[in-house]
């Protein structure tokens, strides 16, 4: 401010009072402030007018320009079974019959409603949405679910798998990315950004990325590596349902789906690939629950596995490392532990875990997930 009341006293003619105190000053001090917070503001507006530095509501606006939309929060679709109250039998429940997720706080419950009822090898199971968008909603197998209304018949339910991972809202640097790379990378006439945009446009809920294989079986033949929004495989159903928007198999080359003539387009999705874990891990003594340890370790190591899984995507890429060092790293930050050792991920003690990226001529392809987690726990007593 004391630079802003110079700048004014400084135009005020030399034989008026411009002491601290004299009118001219009082009013001018009273001034000085607002001409700094419209100062600030012009600056925060510029800033707000260009994509490399637009935010929130902003970015946004800048993005219509290039015909882009962020990527909304969509919800999880779980797999869930429900036993019978004589435990012999799994059974289906009424559609929107609700669910809460047992052992959430007050303040973050989710809760989950039936959506289909179907039957498979083993007996019936339902579908659930969770009611709540995001990642919060992505509840890990053998999760309890607590009925909010009886069910007659019901003895107990749990959650058995996913069938759509549930992602968040789109961040300003992920989105500021896309819509860079779409300026940059334009697609067109079946380049590798015009499948990877096709694929997103396909799916209504903008989950799935591709990797494209150009010339992956002599001229003219195109692979799309199809992933989900944790960047592991997506359905069989699915990649049928993209292969038929994009090239359909009764007519491929012919240009009758979304692919340009000519091109005759497979699209299939990588594999899992189970990646154990061994490690000792020394605790603090004062820890009283191993289990609490081991349960948030799967969760941070299963969140470097998603960070390696997500260059499966990127052309140029042509490996997945899983580096030995970041997973200690990782550890090593968790309250608790005092050191690791010993660390194996399949490939020898000490060593990365590196697995190829190539099309299926070249073998199956895989991405990693974290398989078993087997830990040796040592509080030094």
């Amino acid at each position: 401010m004391y630079e802003a009341l110079q700048r004014l006293l400084s135009r005020v003619a030399p034989d008026l009072d411009t002491r601290e105190g004299s009118i001219i000053w009082d009013a001018l001090s009273i001034v000085a402030p607002e001409i700094l917070n419209l100062e600030a503001m012009t600056e925060l507006t510029k800033s707000q007018t260009y994509l490399m530095t637009a935010m929130l509501g902003n970015l946004d606006l800048r993005a219509e320009d290039f015909g882009m939309t962020r990527l909304p929060a969509t919800n999880a679709i779980l797999r869930a079974r429900f036993r019978n109250s004589q435990n012999t039998s799994w059974i289906n429940v009424p559609i929107g019959s609700r669910f809460n997720l047992a052992n959430t706080g007050v303040e973050d419950i989710i809760t989950y409603s039936v959506t289909q009822n179907l039957t498979d090898s083993t007996g019936a199971y339902s579908l659930i949405r969770c009611e709540q968008a995001g990642t919060r909603g992505n509840a890990f197998p053998a999760s309890v679910l607590l009925p909010l209304q009886t069910i007659t018949g019901l003895g107990s339910a749990s959650v058995i798998g996913t069938q759509y991972f549930a992602r968040n809202e789109e961040s300003d640097a992920d989105f500021r990315r896309r819509v860079l790379d779409r300026i940059n990378r334009k697609p067109f006439g079946g380049n590798i950004s015009d499948y990877k945009e096709m694929v997103r446009t396909l799916d209504p809920d903008g989950r799935y990325s591709a990797r494209v294989f150009p010339i992956w079986d002599g001229g003219g033949t195109v692979q799309l590596s199809v992933v989900d929004v944790d960047f592991f495989p997506i359905s069989y159903n699915e990649t049928l349902r993209l292969k038929s928007e994009i090239d359909p198999a009764g007519d491929t080359g012919l240009g009758m789906g979304l692919a340009p003539i000519g091109h005759q387009v497979d699209v299939v999705t990588p594999s899992y690939m189970n990646v154990d874990l061994r490690a000792t891990i020394y605790f603090n003594p004062d820890i009283t629950s191993v289990g609490q340890i081991t349960g948030n370790m799967c969760s941070t190591i299963g969140a470097v596995f998603k960070d390696v899984r997500s260059r499966y995507p990127e052309p140029r890429v042509t490996e997945m490392r899983i580096s030995t060092a970041r997973v200690i790293t990782e550890i090593m930050k968790m309250p608790g532990v005092e050191n690791v050792s010993s660390v194996d991920l399949g490939a020898g003690t000490g060593n990365d875990r590196v697995i190829p990226i190539y099309s299926t001529n070249q073998g199956t392809q895989y991405v990693p997930r974290l398989g078993v987690f087997i830990g040796v726990f040592d509080d030094g007593r």
